[in-house]
């Protein structure tokens, strides 16, 4: 490339993205795993399960998790707090769900479900 010349799509810089992830019904934080594999940069993890296990899991993984635990503590006013929080270095905010699925489960030998 010669000076002056525009850059092709070749030579385009790539915007890294800042993101805020919020999982409710998180599991053991499929959400910050595959948001982990992307080209962005997670400023903060919230994860929110009542899952004790799940919840350890999590917190071995992402050890600054924000572990909200009760699914139910984290509306759209908790949300806006975390923004406010850390708005200012946020490109994105993700609040993802993942219905509770071990009650539906062919695992759940008990079969005792929802």
């Amino acid at each position: 490339m010669e000076d002056g010349e525009p850059a092709g799509p070749a030579q385009a810089v790539r915007r890294v993205f800042s993101v805020l992830l919020v999982g409710r019904f998180g599991g053991i934080g499929g959400l910050a795993v595959a948001f982990s594999r992307l080209p962005v940069r997670i400023v903060a993890y919230v994860a929110a399960e009542t899952d004790t296990k799940a919840r350890r899991v999590v917190r071995l993984r992402w050890p600054g998790v924000i572990d909200w635990g009760d699914v139910t503590r984290v509306g759209a006013e908790v949300v806006q707090e975390l923004f406010d929080a850390f708005g200012a270095h946020v490109d994105l905010v993700v609040v993802a769900a993942g219905s509770p699925c071990q009650d539906l489960s062919r695992l759940n030998v008990g079969g005792r479900g929802l």
